[in-house]
């Protein structure tokens, strides 16, 4: 883990749900594709509503893990969003997609991204960092 690392990250917010955890929380990691990242997780409602919105930045080797109980379809919106982001959709332990998600600020009409099927988990990290990461592969979560 980075200590002291900058938990700065880009905003997605979910719709109907999406966030960050507590700042006192321990950040989790996560594999994607063989890459590691120091995330903060989101694991209440309000975490998940507020998502990483009005950060200014997504710090190298970091973001934000969505997890969810079951897996259904998901949606993200990016509202308040100030910078790029890569999105990762897993399911079962394998990333489903990944897609690049571009900043829509201050404005309330911004488009919603939805997961290509059911998800049980979401992750977000900066733009580019997740090049290279392709459906199908290894996907390591944390246990929570």
């Amino acid at each position: 883990m980075r200590a002291g690392a900058a938990w700065g990250c880009a905003a997605l917010l979910m719709i109907g749900t999406a966030s960050c955890s507590a700042p006192d929380e321990e950040p989790a990691t996560v594999s994607l594709g063989g890459k590691e990242f120091i995330v903060e997780v989101a694991k209440t409602a309000d975490d998940r509503q507020r998502g990483l919105a009005g950060r200014t930045s997504v710090p190298p080797g970091t973001g934000m893990l969505f997890p969810y109980e079951s897996a259904a379809q998901r949606s993200f919106w990016m509202a308040g969003m100030e910078v790029p982001i890569d999105l990762a959709w897993i399911r079962g332990g394998q990333i489903v997609d990944v897609i690049t998600l571009a900043p829509c600020g201050a404005s309330t009409d911004c488009p919603s991204f939805s997961s290509p099927g059911p998800v049980d988990a979401v992750v977000e990290v900066g733009e580019r960092e997740l090049d290279g990461v392709d459906p199908g592969d290894q996907a390591v979560l944390p246990d929570l």
